[in-house]
Parts: C-alpha cells; structure tokens; sequence
C-alpha cells in the first residue's frame, strides 16, 4: 500500500483490501480504547478481554502490546487487593462446650488452650476418648 499514489488508479482489489484494512484498524483501536476505559475504571477481565482483541487484530502493533501490558497490571493490582482484604478475615470462631453443658463461642477453655493434641480430649468429659485407640484405628 505504501508503493501506491493517490493519483493512480486503484484495481478493485487494492480497493477492497484498503477497505478492510481501514476496518481492522478501527476495530483495533476501538478495543483499545474500551481496554483503556475499562483499566481506568478497575474492571481487569473487560480490560484484558479488550486489550487481548487489540493484540490479535495487530500483534505487531506497540499501543496495543503496551495496552495488554497495563490490562495486566490492572489485573494484578485487582487481585492484591482481593487478597490482601481476604487476608484480613479472621479465621472462624469454633462452638465449645463449657463444663455446665452450655455452647459457647468463645475460645477453648484456658487450661486447654495449648493443648493441640486432639488424642487426649474426652467426649462430654466422661472418660470416652474421641479419637479410637488400638490396632492402627482399623475401625
């Protein structure tokens, strides 16, 4: 297309084809410019669906490889802060029951607050091991 003059007559063909590349190329910036809109807005997966169209329209093309590049760090920056507030969720409060039959929410009783062996714990305190003992818990 470069080799051609605007004072020559254009073949039907050359025609068609400036035509549809005239046509790819708006539809490529049309995706980057949604991809932009969409980062600048924090929506990461209408940003990376944007830019990734813009790139397979035109691989070759720098702003639309620069657009993907930023789609990704919007992306990014989405998932640390899911992450970092998901991190901030305490861990839920387990039932016990207290030694007059009643549940509470609150933590372990004190004196059994380091014991983590779950082997010694009884059922109800009747003396019942929870955890099966002997021949290698076949039961």
């Amino acid at each position: 297309m470069r080799g051609l003059y605007a004072s020559e007559p254009r073949s039907p063909e050359i025609q068609q084809l400036a035509a549809e590349l005239s046509r790819q190329e708006r539809v490529r910036d049309g995706a980057m410019t949604n991809a932009r809109t969409c980062a600048a807005n924090m929506d990461p997966a209408c940003a990376l669906r944007n830019a990734r169209r813009a790139v397979a329209l035109d691989p070759r093309n720098g702003q639309a490889q620069a657009t993907l590049r930023r789609a990704l760090a919007v992306q990014n920056e989405t998932n640390t802060e899911y992450f970092r507030q998901a991190s901030g969720i305490p861990k839920p409060i387990v039932p016990t029951m207290t030694f007059d039959g009643r549940w509470s929410a609150g933590p372990r009783h004190p004196a059994m607050s380091g014991d983590d062996d779950d082997s010694r714990f009884t059922l109800f305190g009747l003396g019942v091991p929870v955890v099966s003992k002997g021949r290698n818990d076949a039961h």
